[in-house]
């Protein structure tokens, strides 16, 4: 089993954080994130939370630490399996990530 280079292991860094980011708090996502958590697509904070609300869930899509590992894992996984298609396919991603990154950064919003 082999390594990636540090360029690579950058690479695959920056698309696991992409991922995550649009699986736990991207808002094209918002609506099929509510629906595994089971909360109304039209809920706003303050209201009563549904019974049927599915807190850990949530918890664990939100989480950084949580999620975030098995984004990384799967694309570790994924590289290892097919490394040159999981590069290939890594790096708009990371190159969307890089693009957040800098506008949260360098031009934040006022």
């Amino acid at each position: 089993m082999s390594v990636p280079s540090p360029w690579t292991a950058l690479l695959l860094i920056a698309a696991a954080y992409r991922i995550w980011r649009l699986l736990s708090e991207d808002v094209i996502l918002d609506w099929p994130r509510r629906k595994v958590v089971r909360l109304p697509y039209r809920w706003e904070e303050g209201e009563v939370i549904p019974p049927n609300y599915r807190a850990g869930l949530a918890e664990f899509i939100s989480c950084p630490w949580c999620l975030g590992f098995h984004v990384c894992w799967i694309l570790w996984l994924c590289w290892v399996l097919w490394p040159t298609e999981t590069t290939f396919l890594s790096t708009p991603l990371a190159f969307s990530a890089a693009v957040g990154i800098v506008r949260v950064k360098l031009d934040p919003l006022e």
